[in-house]
């Protein structure tokens, strides 16, 4: 009997964990051993489905293990399993491209538990014989969808590797599949939808790939389960330089440990992909101190709620007591970590998870001090107001990605241009801000500034946010930033000359509503400045016979429908730019936004500027009226495209 327990026991410290396949569907195994009542040995696991499930890890009132879900567990037989294959089978089968005797390896064959053959197809073996001569010059490696699980195949039975703590990296890499010699070269390796499930086989596979810089590990359940299998130690006891271990607190309030992962195997690593793989921020903590050359990390799916040590998403779990005693005692001598966890990442991708406020949105960014680029698209964010204490700036951020979310106030988008200085490309899509109702907060509204509509949407954010050179993945030059900011005064220039009438008439609802206009729109003081007060732009011009006639002028079209004709039109003077604009656009179909208009003169210039010596001078101001630019009667006007 005790030789049976000790049995069992060996088992279930190598399966505990491990990712697998049961008809055609993936589970991760959490129990081996007898159920009371019944005979044999059980495997309980936990489906990534739990609709396959039947239970939450109980029966007949006593619990077994733990699952996500109320329906997310089972309990099999070990033949149902299919436990996958090994790194390097998978690759040499899809990338190996002639047999012993000239055939083309189509597949590989692997065993269920039971005994039956099954054979995995190997899909676009046929285009990868044309880009690839032979394995050691792979540089980009696609293992997607097939049953890999580790270095070596799955199972309870899979025989422990005897490795030194003194071996080298080459030895440790020849006793474990020699991937390293193999395919030394690999730059980006795809793992995508595969039962890899453990940070330490990943690891065990990523120390024999000294040149890998990208790894996607999408849709896979990956957790620290503990080391499984005593070559997972090996690997760790091997390499002599282990992560600090982070041990935290589960949902369920139970202690949550992660084990030492190698310093070595990540060390060129710059981009990492783990969407849909259940990881959480404490994780990425413990994952940290081996990622010191990462740039890039996506976080894409996770369920991750905040950016806390036991910040949501992932199961973080999977391995037994006894698995992660050991560990325990090494993680409770482990300091707690500093604020800064990956100083060296420039973009994070946290879209679709379940922050919900940009408050726990924000507590990310003093832990990632060089991040230049924050996708956070439908998290569920609303207000964008700064956590205390203020002032709160960032002045290394340059992207960001705020699409599909729950924004519905302007003074959100304004309180970005003081958290982001540097802020040049943003994307806002998709937010009910921009919707036509939605455009104006209640501030802006007691102002008594006007709605604008839908498609002045991009106008008011550009004049709102300086620094914008992109805008919802469409650039924004120069001459676009002028028409924006120029219109954006005209439209609130008539609320201006109320605000600037009641301050003047002194008292306390003056000072109010002027507070209340600079609160709804803080740019306008500078754009004001930057391109003239719009109530003085809108004055009426002195009565003279001058300023009241209207004037004779010929516009020589270059471009569109009336191009190489001549139009006559006679135009008073206090009439704006952007209005002689509109009506040459309905005259050439050249739209409003991109005529170039140049006055070259030719007329007649009156007796009181006699000393005037006139110059082409183009039409760039669309809120000046056109005796601001001195045209005179019979002037000729060039019109063309820009």
């Amino acid at each position: 009997m005790a030789r049976m327990a000790e049995s069992v026991d060996a088992v279930r410290r190598r399966v505990l964990g491990r990712r697998v396949m049961i008809q055609d569907q993936k589970a991760t195994i959490r129990f081996y051993g007898p159920v009371e009542g019944t005979e044999g040995i059980w495997y309980g696991v936990e489906w990534d489905d739990a609709s396959r499930g039947k239970h939450d890890g109980q029966r007949n009132g006593m619990r077994y293990f733990n699952v996500a879900s109320e329906t997310g567990g089972s309990f099999v037989r070990e033949k149902k399993i299919v436990w996958g294959i090994g790194f390097v089978e998978a690759l040499r089968s899809q990338y190996a491209y002639a047999d012993e005797d000239g055939g083309a390896a189509a597949g590989v064959e692997i065993r269920t538990a039971g005994g039956k053959k099954l054979t995995v197809e190997m899909v676009g073996h046929e285009k990868l014989e044309h880009k690839q001569k032979k394995l050691a010059e792979l540089r980009e490696v696609g293992l997607r969808s097939l049953p890999v699980c580790g270095c070596f195949a799955g199972g309870p039975s899979r025989p422990p590797v005897p490795v030194s703590a003194g071996a080298d990296l080459h030895s440790f890499a020849a006793a474990h599949g020699h991937l390293l010699a193999l395919a030394p070269r690999i730059e980006e390796l795809d793992l995508t939808d595969t039962l890899v499930g453990d940070w330490l086989d990943i690891a065990e596979a990523a120390v024999q790939l000294p040149k890998l810089e990208l790894l996607r590990l999408n849709a896979n359940a990956l957790s620290f389960a503990g080391p499984a299998c005593p070559h997972a130690e090996a690997a760790a006891a091997a390499l002599c330089a282990a992560c600090a271990a982070r041990q935290t607190s589960s949902t369920d309030g139970s202690a949550r440990v992660f084990p030492s992962l190698p310093t070595a195997p990540f060390a060129r690593l710059n981009r990492l992909f783990l969407n849909r793989t259940r990881v959480d921020w404490a994780q990425v903590r413990a994952l940290a101190p081996a990622l010191t050359a990462l740039r890039e990390l996506h976080l894409c799916f996770n369920g991750i709620s905040s950016f806390a040590d036991n910040g949501g998403g992932g199961d973080g779990g999977g391995g037994d007591a006894s698995t992660t005693s050991t560990i325990a005692a090494a993680a409770a001598a482990v300091d707690k970590p500093s604020a800064v966890v990956l100083p060296h990442l420039t973009l994070l991708n946290v879209e679709g998870n379940a922050l919900g406020s940009w408050e726990r949105m924000s507590a990310v960014l003093p832990q990632l001090p060089a991040l230049s680029t924050l996708i956070a698209n439908a998290n569920g964010i609303g207000d964008l107001s700064p956590p205390s204490p203020a002032p709160w700036s960032w002045p290394n951020l340059t992207a960001l990605s705020l699409t599909d979310n729950r924004i519905e106030q302007w003074r959100s988008v304004d309180q970005l241009a003081a958290t982001f200085p540097a802020l040049g490309d943003f994307r806002l899509k998709g937010n009910k801000v921009l919707s036509v109702d939605l455009f104006l907060d209640h501030a802006a509204a007691a102002a008594g500034a006007p709605p604008l509509s839908a498609a002045g949407a991009r106008v008011a954010l550009i004049a709102r946010l300086p620094t914008l050179r992109s805008l919802n993945g469409s650039a924004v030059g120069d001459q676009e930033r002028r028409d924006a900011e120029r219109y954006y005064l005209s439209h609130v220039g008539s609320t201006w000359g109320r605000v600037v009438k009641e301050r003047e008439a002194g008292g306390v609802a003056g000072e109010a509503a002027y507070a209340a206009f600079v609160g709804a729109h803080p740019t306008f003081e500078a754009l004001a400045k930057a391109h003239g007060d719009p109530l003085t732009s809108h004055k009426e011009p002195t009565s003279s016979a001058l300023s009241s006639r209207l004037l004779t002028l010929t516009f020589a079209v270059k471009d569109g429908s009336c191009a190489g004709k001549t139009l006559v039109k006679k135009l008073p003077p206090t009439m704006t730019v952007g209005k002689m604009k509109g009506l040459l656009a309905r005259l050439t179909k050249i739209p409003a936004t991109s005529l170039k208009l140049v006055n070259i003169g030719g007329g007649d210039i009156p007796e009181t500027h006699t000393a005037v010596q006139h110059v082409e001078v183009e039409f760039d101001d669309d809120l000046r009226e056109l005796s601001f630019y001195d045209v005179f009667n019979k002037d000729t006007i060039t019109v063309q495209e820009a």
